[in-house]
């Protein structure tokens, strides 16, 4: 399965953050997901902004290459996954699809794939303005973040995002996305 991904993101304070899950949330149960990278040893999809990672929810595993196209927009290429996901397991190319297997290979990296580290994120999501407005709460080596998110089908829905930070009297913020915030943890750790 393929789709395009448009987001806009802002890191937030725990007071904002607790603003808006009180204004927007408040009877919205959040869901818990965990989000497993994966790369080389010497992080060559990372080196070429490719990002592949297994996101586990419940009881399914989504793998899935994100590969950026342009600000804020991202393709993304999924194969579901029936086997358990651990640190340090290797992902081989029969779990990929030929898509992702083709992009790979396409950078050409060649070395084992193998799961580096987690995130856990604990999720709420509303329908907000022709979008789907997103709040997480994530937790990755020893870290914590909070984040909101704008899922949208045009990036001229920017402003819609925007109006929203503004609403709330919240600084707009050069936002890496979490497997960036997930790289920068595992480098300093």
């Amino acid at each position: 399965m393929q789709e395009t991904e448009i987001e806009f993101k802002n890191l937030l304070t725990k007071d904002e953050f607790e603003n808006i899950e009180h204004a927007l949330f408040k009877d919205v149960e959040a869901v818990s997901q965990t989000n497993y990278y994966v790369d080389t040893d010497r992080f060559d999809l990372r080196s070429n902004h490719l990002m592949l990672r297994i996101r586990k929810r419940e009881d399914m595993n989504m793998l899935t290459l994100k590969v950026p196209m342009d600000e804020h927009v991202t393709e993304e290429f999924h194969n579901p996954l029936y086997e358990d996901i651990h640190i340090g397991d290797i992902v081989n190319k029969d779990m990929l699809s030929r898509p992702m297997f083709l992009i790979i290979r396409s950078h050409l990296i060649n070395r084992t794939l193998r799961v580096v580290g987690k995130l856990t994120t604990l999720r709420k999501e509303i329908d907000y303005n022709g979008g789907t407005l997103v709040l997480d709460y994530s937790t990755y080596l020893g870290h914590e973040d909070y984040e909101i998110e704008f899922e949208v089908d045009d990036v001229s829905k920017e402003t819609i995002f925007n109006e929203l930070l503004h609403t709330f009297n919240i600084t707009k913020k050069d936002t890496p996305v979490k497997v960036e915030r997930f790289y920068n943890a595992l480098e300093s750790n």
